[in-house]
């Protein structure tokens, strides 16, 4: 018997195979990332504002910690879900601590926190934004390597 997965199945499958493939070309191990187990757990509180941490942002937190921010931000709109955001999590802290002092780097999840994506129009995730001085001026959309980070922040001239 055949079996026939749905479009938004085949999408995530796709997805995630295209994900894993540009980080291997990169060098980051698809293994890195932990695996979901189904349930999302509870929203926790915000991390502190550590030099070369993620910082996991808030609705509530976002314009204190992106937009008020006197430093560059590097901001990983993400959803749990995909596998895609998991794999940029161990980038997201190399690229942390690599900066610390120069810039932050903070995750967002669009499914935890609903309200701060649609106001930046993001529609996919993984989307890499660097803020400064408030505004957005560098972006970019679907998986990435580390040097893809470290090419979006020296565009963005960070």
């Amino acid at each position: 018997m055949r079996r026939v997965m749905s479009g938004k199945a085949v999408g995530r499958t796709v997805a995630a195979l295209a994900g894993a493939l540009v980080l291997a070309a990169s060098g980051v191990s698809a293994q890195a990332a932990p695996a979901v187990t189904g349930a999302t757990a509870p929203a926790a509180a915000p991390a502190p504002a550590t030099a070369g941490t993620v910082i996991d942002s808030t609705d509530a937190s976002f314009d204190r910690e992106v937009v008020q921010s006197d430093k560059p931000v590097l901001v990983s709109f993400c959803a749990e879900w995909a596998e895609q955001c998991r794999m940029l999590d161990p980038v997201l802290r190399d690229v942390a601590g690599d900066y610390a002092g120069r810039a932050k780097v903070v995750r967002h999840d669009i499914d935890r926190e609903p309200e701060t994506h649609p106001k930046y129009d993001v529609t996919a995730v993984p989307t890499l934004n660097v803020f400064k001085n408030g505004q957005i001026v560098a972006t970019r959309i679907g998986p990435s390597g580390k040097a893809d980070v470290v090419k979006l922040l020296n565009r963005a001239g960070v």
